[in-house]
């Protein structure tokens, strides 16, 4: 730990000078390279016209309102009192600006290209710790591992898609390559802090634009740490200036993304993640406690374990609060063949202590470790497949990473097998199910603007269907606002503030609902009621292309009551 050659628990050797230069320079021509990114872009482009138009709830509800909010000045002006409805508003913006100003096959097309750079970034990962000679044909093979990530259920029903989780897995895989080359070129006596510090502000970066991207940001630094600790012939001196260097990085690339939207809530609200960790930061507007989505977290151990076997029966509708699930039939058998294999896998390992580990091989145990302490992580604070999508992306990697440790190096199938297992992994979790998607038209959502010119200067009461997607459509003038019954248990303070447009405004009020809910929820007037509204039972009709939106003038009777 302070220079000396005594080794620890991973022991590391001396390399030739060929092999060193191996983690110092890279290896692929430029053509190579842009041929990587141009065919996975056309892959994923095609899948994207295969699919249709993006049309999944979040895109529906917040995500192209909030962009639109937030880039004209009215996020919390015209805010709809939900949980989401201060979320991800740069990232949201951008969808805003795409769907606003380009037809909806290139809006997909476009986002489809983006999402292909995650593809790329694996294929690169994996010609990296497979291109160190072990591995007799490590382009094929990573091709094979890249197209496996491409099958995957959360990546292949995203793309073209809003999610941002497959978006925004290009930064964290970058990241990991860049801290994965560190390791080892650490072990192999160079020395590149500029590698950690890079891949902190990439992680930064990726958990300012969503905030679920920090489970990887936390388990990149734990397993640097960790494995730079259990390294031998690495000084404390290196392991602690690489977590600095890491951890400062990843604070400045968050505080560069998200350091305006945070003041903003805290000038707003007093919370500047408003309106979560509450429990901390006691807002006036909220009660005391954390808002978590609780429905997929395992609770106890046997829950924990069992997660990745869940996988490997589809999930349904009604499974909405098992384990690791997700609103979308999926099915996946990586993670159940992983888990398996981890206790031989270490028990080999261990036995691989007693000689001197390669450079590679260093690589190799900080990619695993962390694959896993990412997956624990994960499990702990979500439990919702959806946010695993990076690791999905990089499991066919560590799939065929541990098949090749496990293979002896005298057997043939060592280069084969893995790759063979991989592909058929990959088609067992192929999905065949979307979060919704819709023939590409002229226009997203099918709206025109036409007839909502009539309500400029108008009040409209949004309700609870997803219906934000229609707003950005009515004139600049018109005011917006929700219940208040979807943020958690607003205070009396957070209704007065929140509310002060129904007292105050002097224009028409109307109120926006879908026309299934409006005929068969009779609710909706009990609700309004309470608030001092009185909405009319004929209403107008807004046709698009998802559905039928009922727009019904309302009356007010009395002053509303701060009361939902």
């Amino acid at each position: 730990m302070n220079g000396d050659t005594t080794a620890r628990d991973f022991p590391v050797t001396t390399t030739t000078a060929h092999t060193y230069s191996r983690y110092v320079t890279p290896g692929d021509s430029f053509i190579s390279r842009i041929s990587v990114f141009v065919a996975f872009a056309l892959a994923t482009s095609l899948v994207s016209y295969h699919l249709g138009a993006d049309i999944n709830w979040d895109l529906l509800n917040y995500h192209f309102n909030n962009g639109y909010l937030y880039t004209h000045g009215k996020l919390f002006r015209d805010s709809l009192g939900t949980i989401q409805s201060y979320l991800d508003p740069l990232l949201n913006s951008f969808y805003y600006l795409l769907i606003s100003t380009l037809p909806p096959l290139w809006v997909n097309i476009i986002l489809a290209i983006l999402q292909s750079i995650a593809l790329s970034s694996v294929f690169f990962l994996s010609r990296f710790m497979l291109g160190s000679g072990t591995v007799r044909y490590p382009v094929i093979g990573s091709a094979i591992i890249a197209i496996s990530a491409l099958f995957g259920p959360a990546f292949w029903s995203e793309i073209g898609g809003t999610m941002g989780d497959t978006l925004l897995a290009t930064p964290v895989i970058v990241a990991l390559l860049l801290t994965v080359r560190y390791m080892t070129m650490v072990a192999a006596g160079a020395q590149r802090l500029s590698y950690v510090t890079l891949a902190g502000l990439l992680l930064g970066l990726a958990s300012g634009l969503k905030f679920t991207n920090m489970v990887y940001a936390l388990a990149m630094f734990l397993s640097l740490a960790l494995v730079l600790s259990l390294t031998g012939h690495i000084q404390r001196r290196t392991t602690l200036f690489a977590i600095l260097a890491f951890g400062t990085a990843a604070s400045v690339g968050f505080c560069l993304i998200y350091g305006r939207i945070a003041w903003l809530l805290w000038e707003h609200y007093r919370n500047p993640i408003f309106p979560y960790f509450n429990n901390i930061f006691r807002s006036l507007y909220l009660g005391g406690y954390a808002i978590h989505d609780s429905r997929w977290i395992p609770t106890t151990l046997y829950a924990y374990v069992g997660i990745p076997f869940n996988y490997l029966v589809r999930h349904t509708g009604h499974g909405i609060g098992r384990p690791g699930g997700m609103e979308i039939l999926f099915r996946t058998c990586f993670f159940a063949i992983i888990s398996v294999l981890i206790i031989p896998y270490i028990w080999l390992q261990r036995r691989a202590r007693r000689t001197e580990a390669s450079p590679d091989q260093i690589g190799r145990t900080f990619f695993l470790t962390f694959f896993f302490i990412a997956f624990i992580i994960w499990a702990h604070m979500f439990g919702y497949y959806r946010y695993l999508a990076v690791l999905e992306i990089i499991a066919p990697l560590a799939l065929f990473i541990m098949l090749e440790d496990l293979i002896p190096s005298r057997y043939a199938m060592r280069s084969v097998g893995p790759s063979a297992i991989v592909f058929l992994a990959a088609l067992f979790s192929f999905p065949h199910y979307t979060w919704g998607r819709e023939p590409f038209r002229a226009s997203y959502f099918g709206i025109s603007k036409v007839p909502l010119d009539p309500y400029r200067n108008s009040l409209l009461i949004i309700g609870h269907a997803p219906m934000g997607f229609i707003i950005p459509y009515f004139p600049s003038t018109v005011r917006t606002i929700g219940i208040p019954e979807r943020i958690g248990r607003p205070t009396k303070e957070f209704q007065k503030s929140y509310l002060a447009p129904l007292h105050t405004f002097r224009g028409p009020i109307y109120y926006l609902t879908s026309y299934p809910q409006l005929s068969k929820n009779s609710g909706i007037f009990d609700v309004l009621a309470r608030y001092g509204l009185h909405i009319s039972r004929r209403c107008a009709k807004i046709t698009t292309s998802i559905y039928p939106i009922a727009i019904c003038r309302v009356r007010r009777a009395r002053h509303p009551t701060n009361e939902p």
